[in-house]
């Protein structure tokens, strides 16, 4: 994980926009699973160069669709 295209500097940027983005909804430790398991469905890519972006976009739709199943379940029992 240590590599150019996905330093630990650019991991802590990721890591702060998902916390930002989904503040109030996740708790901390769901969004560093999400975003630990972006960074291993990533390792082997032959390309590295845009790993950091695949790996934001992964946790970030990943975190998105839980949260859209977790307001269709909250609806549904209303």
């Amino acid at each position: 994980m240590s590599d150019d295209a996905l330093s630990q500097q650019r991991l802590g940027q990721i890591r702060s926009h998902l916390r930002d983005q989904f503040e109030g909804v996740f708790a901390a430790e769901t969004i560093e699973r999400s975003l630990a398991d972006s960074v291993a469905a990533t390792e082997g890519a032959r390309i590295q160069t845009f790993r950091a972006i695949f790996v934001e976009r992964f946790a970030r739709d990943r975190l998105a669709e839980l949260e859209a199943r977790t307001a269709r379940g909250r609806r549904g029992r209303a």
